[in-house]
């Protein structure tokens, strides 16, 4: 056929290492685990904790431009909420 499944491995290994460091360093013990505008989420995952956490994020992010990227580049305070 033409196809070798593994001729990339070592690529696909190396990008799939990467990605696993980058996840411990962001906090990352196990899956899932959900960001919020690059922010760990840590509540309840089911709907309604996510929404209460996504939902805000889309509100703000939509009446305030370029606020989801100022989210990811700055770390929140405790009293920002």
């Amino acid at each position: 056929m033409g196809f070798e499944p593994w001729e990339r491995g070592n690529e696909h290994s190396e990008r799939v290492t990467a990605q696993r460091r980058a996840g411990e360093r962001a906090g990352v013990g196990g899956t899932p685990t959900f960001f919020v505008n690059g922010m760990r989420y840590e509540g309840s995952y089911d709907l309604a904790g996510l929404s209460g956490a996504v939902g805000p994020a889309l509100e703000r992010a939509a009446a305030e431009p370029g606020a989801a990227l100022r989210d990811r580049c700055e770390p929140r305070r405790e009293e920002d909420g």
